[in-house]
């Protein structure tokens, strides 16, 4: 009974789905930011404008009369099969799918968290700066989508796909993201080229199969996405991450003594949000042997030894899943809050970037910092009777990257949204203890790590706020009409 039950409700949404319909609470439709998008302040470029779109074809041409008959040819061939294509990449945010691909990738490669934030980074700044150039593209040329122009167009709008006022089509931003995807993915990934173009063409062949774009549109996105990945690669390639160390690990008392220790130069590279990695360099912590320095060591004791059940998966929960703890979160926010594309990205570049300034402050105090701020040693190298609960990275303690991290990112959550802010908060303070819960920092590593992290977020939060207010979800009364495929 149960699963002739599950099979017919499965059954039905299948052919809801198929047939366009959708039901969606109204949460506040997302309204259009328009020509406005094009003076948001770029990562990459130098403005919106800094590179040239070639004009679409006008509407009356040979050329859009047979990409509108390609549209309604299309039409006909939609089918369950080809809306699993539909909803897979259109259901989700915009930069969503490249976004895990690159994790995905990166990981199997075994990168480093280090090198893992700035592959994101570089992305998710080059794909803002696709959305900002598109969109001073639409609003320069101001092309009518297919179904404007063409009545018998109709337009698939994915399930979950927030709804919103209908913008110019040409260039495509989803092509413009794909183009910069595939640029960037592959730079780092050469033997993925295949696959990533492949996926390209699959998101385009889904516009197409929608009715939301011509095939212009298509074109021009993904050559502008190109476009913008040249001037991304550019500044990665001058970022400083290539930089050899030459130096030795210092020895001594109170100091850490591992060997081959991991980015000890990463202090050094060029950030997207501070002027130089030492901005917010954190005073000295307490001094080995001192008394603050043996009560932090005693508690870290009485934890490691009857760690309780919540901070034991605490621990382990933050130390094999930490990316995954923050970028679902800020994602299920993006779908919750029905953010438009510009206003997806304007909140995920700034989430990026963050994260890799903040690995680049919490390396300059871990190594570049005078002694005895930096290389300071692991609680188990001043205790040998505490035996750390999670894996323990290969650089010295001060400071905790998980509390810079976590804290930076909630600062400007916080702002952003402050109804997301006790949330984001409490998740702050829940990454930098993991690290107490799991036997690898001091509460003064996870204390200055929050207040730099703190510092960090009121950078990317002011730099926000130069693109006018950031209320991102409001209702809008022009909202685009649910249509059935025909």
């Amino acid at each position: 009974m149960c699963t002739w039950q599950w099979h017919s409700i499965r059954l039905v949404v299948m052919t809801l789905t198929f047939l366009g319909v959708t039901a969606l609470p109204v949460r506040g439709e997302v309204v259009s930011d328009g020509p406005h998008v094009a003076q948001w302040k770029t990562w990459v470029l130098t403005s919106g404008t800094e590179i040239q779109v070639a004009a679409p074809p006008a509407e009356t041409s040979d050329q859009t009369k047979a990409e509108l008959a390609e549209l309604r040819q299309l039409q006909k061939e939609r089918s369950p099969m080809t809306n699993t294509a539909i909803q897979y990449y259109n259901a989700v945010p915009a930069t969503q799918r490249w976004h895990d691909l690159a994790f995905a990738l990166a990981r199997a490669e075994k990168q480093s968290p280090n090198r893992q934030a700035r592959l994101v980074g570089i992305l998710h700044t080059a794909l803002h700066d696709a959305v900002i150039a598109t969109w001073a593209a639409k609003y320069q040329f101001n092309r009518k989508p297919p179904n404007q122009m063409a009545s018998d167009v109709t337009l698939v709008v994915p399930m979950s796909a927030p709804t919103s006022a209908p913008e110019p089509s040409y260039p495509s931003e989803h092509c413009a993201l794909a183009g910069t995807a595939v640029g960037i993915l592959t730079a780092f990934f050469p033997k993925e080229e295949g696959s990533l173009k492949a996926m390209a063409a699959e998101v385009g062949q889904a516009r197409l199969l929608m009715g939301a774009n011509y095939r212009s549109d298509l074109d021009a996105g993904f050559t502008l996405g190109q476009a913008v990945t040249q001037k991304a690669l550019a500044r990665a390639a001058a970022d400083g991450s290539d930089a050899k160390w030459t130096g030795t690990v210092p020895t001594g008392p109170g100091l850490w003594g591992g060997k081959e220790p991991l980015e000890p130069l990463m202090g050094t590279w060029k950030p997207w949000l501070m002027t130089r990695g030492d901005q917010f360099r954190p005073e000295p912590p307490p001094a080995v042997g001192s008394a603050a320095f043996q009560e932090e060591l005693a508690l870290l004791k009485r934890i490691n030894s009857h760690p309780t059940p919540s901070q034991r998966a605490i621990a382990t929960n933050f130390a094999t899943n930490f990316f995954d703890l923050i970028w679902e979160p800020v994602y299920a926010l993006v779908r919750r809050e029905r953010l438009s594309v510009p206003r997806e990205v304007r909140l995920l570049a700034p989430f990026a970037a963050l994260q890799v300034d903040a690995y680049i402050a919490a390396h300059d105090a871990k190594y570049l910092a005078p002694l005895p701020t930096s290389w300071r040693l692991r609680p188990s190298m001043a205790d040998y009777t505490i035996v750390p609960l999670i894996p323990q990275p290969n650089h010295p303690a001060y400071v905790s990257n998980a509390a810079i991290i976590a804290s930076a990112v909630s600062e400007l959550i916080g702002s952003m949204f402050p109804q997301e802010a006790a949330h984001w908060q409490y998740l702050g303070e829940e990454a930098g203890l993991s690290r107490l819960y799991g036997g690898i920092h001091y509460p003064s590593d996870e204390r200055a790590g929050n207040q730099m992290g703190k510092r960090l977020g009121a950078l990317a939060v002011q730099r926000d706020q130069l693109n006018g207010p950031s209320s991102h979800a409001t209702k809008d009364s022009r909202v685009l009409q649910r249509t059935k495929p025909q």
